[in-house]
Protein backbone atom coordinates (compact mmCIF):
# COMPACT_ATOMS: atom_id res chain seq x y z
CA UNK A 1 0.00 0.00 0.00
CA UNK A 2 0.86 3.51 -0.17
CA UNK A 3 1.65 3.96 3.71
CA UNK A 4 3.47 0.66 3.48
CA UNK A 5 5.73 2.48 0.87
CA UNK A 6 6.10 5.63 2.99
CA UNK A 7 7.00 3.95 6.12
CA UNK A 8 9.78 2.15 4.35
CA UNK A 9 11.11 5.55 2.41
CA UNK A 10 11.11 7.06 5.94
CA UNK A 11 13.08 4.39 7.64
CA UNK A 12 15.57 4.46 4.07
CA UNK A 13 15.81 8.25 4.89
CA UNK A 14 16.60 7.89 8.44
CA UNK A 15 18.95 5.47 8.13
CA UNK A 16 21.02 6.42 4.93
CA UNK A 17 23.80 8.94 4.91
CA UNK A 18 23.47 9.61 1.68
CA UNK A 19 20.15 11.37 1.22
CA UNK A 20 20.02 15.12 2.16
CA UNK A 21 18.84 18.19 1.85
CA UNK A 22 22.15 20.37 0.88
CA UNK A 23 22.74 22.24 -2.43
CA UNK A 24 23.80 23.33 -5.04
CA UNK A 25 26.50 24.46 -2.32
CA UNK A 26 26.59 23.08 1.02
CA UNK A 27 26.91 26.23 3.58
CA UNK A 28 26.47 24.26 6.23
CA UNK A 29 28.75 25.55 9.66
CA UNK A 30 30.71 23.15 11.85
CA UNK A 31 30.25 25.02 15.25
CA UNK A 32 32.32 24.79 17.76
CA UNK A 33 30.63 27.17 20.57
CA UNK A 34 28.73 24.28 22.14
CA UNK A 35 28.82 25.96 25.59
CA UNK A 36 27.33 29.01 24.34
CA UNK A 37 23.45 29.48 24.37
CA UNK A 38 21.60 28.25 22.13
CA UNK A 39 24.08 25.80 21.10
CA UNK A 40 24.11 24.12 24.34
CA UNK A 41 20.84 22.98 24.12
CA UNK A 42 20.67 21.26 20.85
CA UNK A 43 21.29 17.92 22.04
CA UNK A 44 23.02 14.74 20.36
CA UNK A 45 20.18 12.04 20.87
CA UNK A 46 22.14 8.18 20.38
CA UNK A 47 19.92 5.28 20.06
CA UNK A 48 20.07 1.51 20.53
CA UNK A 49 17.12 -0.69 19.12
CA UNK A 50 18.58 -3.55 21.29
CA UNK A 51 21.49 -4.79 19.09
CA UNK A 52 24.16 -2.72 21.28
CA UNK A 53 24.65 -0.06 17.82
CA UNK A 54 24.29 3.90 19.19
CA UNK A 55 22.25 5.57 16.50
CA UNK A 56 22.28 9.57 16.18
CA UNK A 57 19.76 11.82 16.04
CA UNK A 58 19.24 15.64 17.00
CA UNK A 59 16.92 17.30 20.00
CA UNK A 60 16.46 20.20 21.89
CA UNK A 61 16.48 21.03 25.73
CA UNK A 62 12.97 22.30 25.76
CA UNK A 63 13.00 22.51 29.85
CA UNK A 64 15.66 20.84 32.44
CA UNK A 65 14.14 17.35 31.53
CA UNK A 66 12.64 17.47 28.37
CA UNK A 67 14.66 16.81 25.06
CA UNK A 68 12.18 17.15 22.12
CA UNK A 69 12.90 15.63 18.92
CA UNK A 70 11.57 13.60 15.64
CA UNK A 71 9.49 11.31 16.36
CA UNK A 72 11.54 8.71 14.20
CA UNK A 73 14.26 9.55 16.63
CA UNK A 74 11.71 7.66 19.42
CA UNK A 75 10.12 5.38 16.84
CA UNK A 76 11.48 2.58 14.28
CA UNK A 77 8.58 1.61 11.46
CA UNK A 78 10.60 -1.13 10.04
CA UNK A 79 11.31 -2.54 13.79
CA UNK A 80 8.01 -1.78 14.63
CA UNK A 81 9.53 -0.73 18.30
CA UNK A 82 11.38 2.25 20.52
CA UNK A 83 14.69 1.95 21.44
CA UNK A 84 15.83 0.14 24.22
CA UNK A 85 17.85 2.65 25.43
CA UNK A 86 18.47 6.65 24.43
CA UNK A 87 21.34 8.81 25.31
CA UNK A 88 21.30 12.64 24.95
CA UNK A 89 24.71 14.40 25.24
CA UNK A 90 23.80 18.40 25.04
CA UNK A 91 26.42 20.25 23.29
CA UNK A 92 28.24 17.66 22.75
CA UNK A 93 31.50 18.91 20.42
CA UNK A 94 33.53 15.89 19.16
CA UNK A 95 33.43 12.14 19.34
CA UNK A 96 35.06 12.29 22.94
CA UNK A 97 33.95 15.47 24.24
CA UNK A 98 30.36 15.95 25.53
CA UNK A 99 30.66 19.30 27.89
CA UNK A 100 28.06 18.33 30.05
CA UNK A 101 27.94 14.62 29.88
CA UNK A 102 25.53 12.44 29.52
CA UNK A 103 21.85 11.25 30.90
CA UNK A 104 19.77 8.05 29.88
CA UNK A 105 16.23 9.03 29.04
CA UNK A 106 13.95 8.00 31.90
CA UNK A 107 10.96 7.84 29.43
CA UNK A 108 9.78 8.89 25.84
CA UNK A 109 6.58 9.86 24.02
CA UNK A 110 5.70 9.95 20.39
CA UNK A 111 1.71 10.47 18.94
CA UNK A 112 -0.47 7.46 18.68
CA UNK A 113 -0.89 9.19 14.99
CA UNK A 114 2.87 8.41 14.22
CA UNK A 115 3.36 5.05 15.76
CA UNK A 116 0.00 3.66 14.41
CA UNK A 117 -0.75 6.11 10.77
CA UNK A 118 -4.11 6.22 9.19
CA UNK A 119 -2.46 7.81 6.05
CA UNK A 120 0.53 8.75 4.23
CA UNK A 121 0.14 12.49 5.64
CA UNK A 122 0.18 11.16 9.29
CA UNK A 123 3.89 10.38 9.17
CA UNK A 124 4.94 13.69 7.97
CA UNK A 125 2.06 15.44 10.51
CA UNK A 126 2.89 13.86 13.73
CA UNK A 127 6.82 13.14 13.10
CA UNK A 128 7.93 14.82 16.55
CA UNK A 129 8.83 13.17 20.12
CA UNK A 130 9.37 14.17 23.91
CA UNK A 131 11.79 12.93 25.74
CA UNK A 132 11.95 12.62 29.83
CA UNK A 133 15.28 12.58 31.57
CA UNK A 134 15.59 11.69 35.09
CA UNK A 135 17.33 14.60 36.18
CA UNK A 136 18.52 17.61 34.83
CA UNK A 137 21.97 18.63 33.67
CA UNK A 138 24.15 20.36 36.05
CA UNK A 139 25.13 23.73 34.48
CA UNK A 140 22.35 24.00 32.16
CA UNK A 141 19.99 26.93 33.24
CA UNK A 142 18.35 28.40 29.95
CA UNK A 143 16.23 26.48 26.91
CA UNK A 144 14.70 27.07 24.04
CA UNK A 145 11.61 28.46 23.85
CA UNK A 146 8.44 26.31 22.16
CA UNK A 147 5.48 28.52 21.45
CA UNK A 148 2.58 28.80 18.70
CA UNK A 149 3.50 32.02 16.74
CA UNK A 150 0.58 33.75 14.55
CA UNK A 151 0.31 33.64 10.79
CA UNK A 152 0.75 37.58 11.27
CA UNK A 153 4.17 36.65 13.03
CA UNK A 154 4.97 34.00 10.83
CA UNK A 155 4.68 36.12 7.76
CA UNK A 156 7.32 38.81 9.19
CA UNK A 157 9.41 36.16 10.40
CA UNK A 158 9.13 34.99 6.62
CA UNK A 159 10.15 38.47 5.42
CA UNK A 160 12.38 39.98 7.81
CA UNK A 161 14.42 37.52 9.74
CA UNK A 162 16.55 33.95 9.35
CA UNK A 163 15.79 30.35 10.93
CA UNK A 164 18.22 28.46 11.96
CA UNK A 165 18.84 24.17 11.87
CA UNK A 166 21.41 22.51 14.14
CA UNK A 167 22.27 19.36 14.81
CA UNK A 168 24.60 16.30 14.16
CA UNK A 169 23.98 15.22 11.23
CA UNK A 170 25.21 11.30 9.87
CA UNK A 171 27.48 12.69 7.09
CA UNK A 172 29.78 14.54 9.39
CA UNK A 173 32.51 13.46 11.87
CA UNK A 174 30.49 11.96 14.71
CA UNK A 175 29.44 14.03 17.69
CA UNK A 176 29.99 17.33 16.09
CA UNK A 177 27.44 20.42 16.09
CA UNK A 178 26.43 21.84 12.23
CA UNK A 179 24.20 24.72 11.28
CA UNK A 180 22.95 26.97 8.75
CA UNK A 181 20.43 30.17 8.88
CA UNK A 182 18.00 31.05 5.83
CA UNK A 183 14.71 32.27 5.01
CA UNK A 184 11.50 30.33 4.77
CA UNK A 185 10.03 30.39 1.64
CA UNK A 186 6.54 29.80 3.00
CA UNK A 187 4.30 28.36 5.40
CA UNK A 188 1.52 26.11 5.67
CA UNK A 189 -0.94 25.16 8.17
CA UNK A 190 1.27 22.46 9.77
CA UNK A 191 4.81 23.39 8.13
CA UNK A 192 7.31 25.32 7.21
CA UNK A 193 9.29 25.09 4.09
CA UNK A 194 12.66 26.33 3.64
CA UNK A 195 15.71 25.56 1.97
CA UNK A 196 18.71 25.18 4.93
CA UNK A 197 20.88 22.56 4.31
CA UNK A 198 20.30 19.04 6.16
CA UNK A 199 21.17 16.16 6.24
CA UNK A 200 19.91 12.73 8.43
CA UNK A 201 20.61 12.88 12.06
CA UNK A 202 19.68 16.63 11.83
CA UNK A 203 15.91 15.85 12.86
Amino acid sequence: SDLDLAIDQLEDLTDSIDYAVIGPHDSRTHEIRTTRFPFNTICHVERDFGDGIWRGCSGTLIGPQKVLCAGHCLYNHRLKKAPVRVRVSPGRADRDTRPYGSIMVLRSYVPRRYVHPRTVSDLRNYDYGLAILPQPFKGLHTFMDVRALSNAQLEEMRHKRLISIAGYPADRPVGTLWRHSERLTRTGPRRLYYTIDTCPGDS
